[in-house]
């Protein structure tokens, strides 16, 4: 599967917000995987689950409240990994969606403003 990545140097310094959102993924080869999102921001995600994910690994992730969203796992270990989204998504949405009152959600989680950057 080719798909463009969000470039790297941008992905690691973007700012990341601490969540706890149950969901799932899909692997290339079509298995299913329950997974704990931990962190998330414009370009990439940090997730546990049992069995893992392998770096290299193209996925589809149930992003709420976008859907199925692909991405590449770009580092794994001890139960964790993380991907980078193919495209940048608005975390902020899915903030909301996981909080149905966003004023009840813990400082760290609100929505922030956030401009991208230009390509």
């Amino acid at each position: 599967m080719q798909m463009s990545m969000v470039a790297p140097e941008k992905a690691r310094k973007a700012k990341r917000v601490e969540v706890s959102i149950a969901t799932s993924l899909i692997r290339s080869g079509g298995e299913a995987l329950e997974v704990e999102l931990r962190d998330l921001s414009f370009y990439g995600f940090k997730a546990k689950a049992e069995p893992s994910c392998s770096p290299g690994d193209y996925v589809k992730l149930d992003l709420p409240p976008f859907g199925m969203v692909r991405a590449r796992i770009t580092w794994a270990k001890n139960g964790f990994f993380g991907g980078s989204f193919a495209t940048a998504m608005d975390v902020r949405k899915c903030l909301a969606a996981a909080s149905s009152d966003p004023a009840e959600a813990p400082r760290s989680a609100r929505p922030q403003p956030f401009i991208l950057p230009r390509p």
